[in-house]
C-alpha cells in the first residue's frame, strides 16, 4: 500500500486492483471492529471479511448493507 490510513478525518491508501472487476472498498474508522461488526449485522448487514488484524497498524473488516454495498471499518492501535 502506497500511503496509509494514520488519523481520523479524511485518509486512506490506495493500491494497485487485483483484478479487472475489483470495485473500490471505502473504509471507516471505527473505535472497535468487534463492536461494530455486531452492530452492523444487528442492523441487516454480513461480514464477508471478519476481522483481521494488521501488524503495527489495527485491524480491518469487510461487510455488505443490507443493499449488498461493500464498505469497511478499520481500527487503530
Amino acid at each position: 500500500m502506497e500511503k496509509a490510513m494514520s488519523t481520523q478525518g479524511a485518509n486512506g491508501g490506495m493500491m494497485k486492483k487485483m483484478s479487472p472487476s475489483q470495485r473500490p472498498v471505502n473504509y471507516m474508522m471505527v473505535e472497535s471492529v468487534d463492536d461494530f461488526s455486531r452492530k452492523i449485522q444487528n442492523l441487516g448487514g454480513k461480514i464477508i471479511t471478519p476481522k483481521t488484524p494488521i501488524p503495527n497498524m489495527g485491524a480491518f473488516a469487510v461487510a455488505l448493507d443490507p443493499e449488498g454495498n461493500a464498505f469497511g471499518i478499520f481500527e487503530s492501535i
